[in-house]
C-alpha cells in the first residue's frame, strides 16, 4: 500500500517532507522565508521539533531539526521552488505506513481482530479456549495436591498447562543464546525506543516499564498512549519483558533496558502511520538518548523499486554519528506465502542504513510470509525469531504471535545487550557486530547473515 498519500485520510496531515543536506537549525529560518511564515503560537518546541504558523490551509509546518527533515503543506510552486535550492536534496510526499499483517500462533485465528469484530465461529473458539483452560487447571490441581491455592488467573491458567520446561524462557530467547547464556547482560542502562501502537499501562508486566507523557508518548493527533490493537504491547515486551513475568515464562532479551515508547499508529482496525508522526517520534526518541530505535511497520515494494530516500537519510546520518548514533531496526515485511510466492523486503527495511530483520520458526527454517531478497536494493541483514512468539498483550494478557514485527524487537534487544557489554559501540560499529555474530543458517537472501547471536 505504498504510494498513498497521508492527506488523503488526514486532511490536517503536511502533504510534502523537505530533505535538507544537512542537519541544522538554519533549516527552520530557510522554511521560514520560503513560506513566509513566522514560529507558531501555540506549537510547543521541544524534542528537537521547531513548528512554523499555520498556513492558509490551516496546517503546522514541523522542523525536525536534528534529522534535516521538515513537515510542510507547500504547494505545487513552493515544492517546485525549493526542490532547484543548493541546501534541499529533495522534496517527497508524506506518506503512509502500516503494521505488516500479523497472525496469532493458534489454529483457526489468522490475524488479530478487533474485540468488536465477533463472529459464532471465533466465539465458539473462544468458548472451547475456556473449557481447554478449565481441564487444564482441574488437572494441575489435582496432580499438585488439593493444598494447592486456587489461581483462577488467566495468565496463571495459561502458565499452569504449559511443560514445566517451557516455562523458563520461550524458544526464542534459546535460539539467540540468551537462554542458555551464564550471567548474561540485561541491557542496563541502554536506551531502546519502540515506535508502534503504543502500550497497555494495566499490563502486570509492562505498565511500570514507561511513564506517560514522560517515556511513553502518543504523536498521533487525538489519541493518547495506550494500546488498543497489541501489537506495540507484544513487540515492547519481546525488547524487555521482565525475567520474572506474571505469566510463568521469562520472553523478554533485554529486561533492564530504560524502555521509551512512542504510539505512531492510530487505533484504526489495520491501523496506520504517517511519516510526519514517524519521524517525530524518530526525533523525540534520539533526544531522549535511545541508541536503538525499534520499527515493525512497513509498505509495499515491488522488485526493483527504490528505497525512500526520506528513511535513508535519517537512517545513515543517524548510524554515522561518531558519538550517540543510533541504529533503526525495522521488519523484513510478511508479504510472502511460500512456497506460493516470495515477495521482496519491504520499506523502510530496504534502505541500506536501516537493519532489516526476517522471521525464522523454531526449527530456525524460514518463516512462510517472511520477505526475501529478491534485488540489489533490498538486502535481509539477518534474522530473528518470528513464528508462535510468546509475549505480553493488551488486557494484561499474553499471545503467541507470527511475524517478521515479532523477529526484529529480538534483533533490537540483543542490541542493547551487545551495547551495555561494549558502550562505546558506534552504531555502524553495532550494526556490523549483529551481522558477525549471526550464525548462518541457510541462504543468505532469506536469513541475510543469519540468525542473531548472544
Amino acid at each position: 500500500m505504498s504510494g498513498i498519500s497521508a492527506k488523503e485520510i488526514d486532511s490536517k496531515k503536511p502533504k510534502y517532507l523537505v530533505i535538507f543536506r544537512e542537519a541544522a537549525e538554519k533549516n527552520t529560518n530557510t522554511l521560514s522565508s520560503v513560506l513566509k511564515r513566522g514560529k507558531s503560537p501555540d506549537g510547543v518546541e521541544s524534542g528537537g521539533v521547531r513548528r512554523l504558523a499555520a498556513g492558509i490551509t490551516g496546517v503546522e509546518t514541523k522542523v525536525f531539526e536534528p534529522l534535516g527533515v521538515a513537515a510542510a503543506d507547500l504547494s505545487e510552486t513552493q515544492a517546485s521552488n525549493l526542490r532547484k535550492r543548493d541546501d534541499v536534496a529533495a522534496v517527497v510526499e508524506n506518506e503512509v505506513r502500516y503494521l505488516p499483517p500479523v497472525r496469532r500462533s493458534k489454529k483457526g485465528v489468522s490475524e488479530i481482530k478487533s474485540n468488536d469484530n465477533r463472529s459464532p465461529a471465533n466465539d465458539m473458539l473462544t468458548y472451547l479456549r475456556g473449557v481447554r483452560d478449565g481441564m487444564n487447571l482441574a488437572i494441575t490441581f489435582y496432580e499438585r495436591g488439593s493444598m494447592m491455592p486456587l489461581d483462577l488467573n488467566p495468565a496463571s491458567v495459561a502458565a499452569a498447562a504449559l511443560p514445566a520446561a517451557t516455562q523458563q524462557t520461550t524458544w526464542g530467547l534459546g535460539a539467540i543464546g540468551v537462554a542458555t547464556a551464564v550471567s548474561p547482560p540485561t541491557g542496563r542502562g541502554v536506551k531502546v525506543a519502540v515506535l508502534d501502537t503504543g502500550i497497555d499501562f494495566n499490563h502486570p508486566d509492562m505498565g511500570n516499564k514507561v511513564e506517560r507523557g514522560v517515556t511513553a508518548i502518543s504523536f498521533v493527533t487525538g489519541i493518547t498512549e495506550q494500546d488498543v490493537h497489541g501489537h506495540g504491547t507484544h513487540v515492547a515486551g519481546t525488547v524487555c519483558g521482565p525475567r520474572q513475568s506474571t505469566g510463568g515464562i521469562r520472553y523478554g532479551v533485554a529486561p533492564d533496558v530504560d524502555l521509551l515508547v512512542g504510539k505512531v499508529f492510530n487505533n484504526a482496525f489495520r491501523p496506520r502511520a504517517t511519516d510526519d508522526d514517524i519521524l517525530e517520534g524518530i526525533t523525540w526518541a534520539e533526544e531522549q538518548g535511545a541508541r536503538i530505535i525499534s520499527m515493525s511497520l512497513s509498505s509495499d515494494r515491488e522488485t526493483g523499486g527504490d528505497f525512500p530516500v526520506l528513511y535513508e537519510t535519517v537512517a545513515q546520518q543517524l548510524l554515522d554519528r561518531a558519538q550517540n548514533g543510533v541504529l533503526l531496526v525495522a521488519a523484513a515485511g510478511n508479504a510472502s506465502d511460500r512456497p506460493l510466492s516470495v515477495v521482496c523486503v519491504q520499506n523502510p527495511a530496504a534502505c541500506p542504513s536501516i537493519l532489516s530483520v526476517a522471521a525464522v520458526d523454531r526449527n530456525l527454517r524460514i518463516a512462510s510470509f517472511s520477505c526475501k531478497q529478491l534485488d540489489d536494493i533490498g538486502p535481509v541483514d539477518v534474522s530473528g525469531p518470528g513464528v508462535e512468539v510468546y509475549s505480553s498483550f493488551i488486557e494484561g494478557g499474553f499471545e503467541e504471535l507470527d511475524g517478521t514485527s515479532m523477529a526484529a524487537p529480538h534483533v533490537s534487544g540483543l542490541a542493547a545487550l551487545y551495547l551495555e557489554a561494549e558502550p562505546g559501540l558506534t552504531a555502524r560499529q553495532l550494526f556490523e557486530r549483529l551481522r558477525t555474530r549471526a550464525r548462518m543458517i541457510g541462504d543468505a537472501s532469506d536469513f541475510g547473515a543469519g540468525i542473531v547471536q548472544l
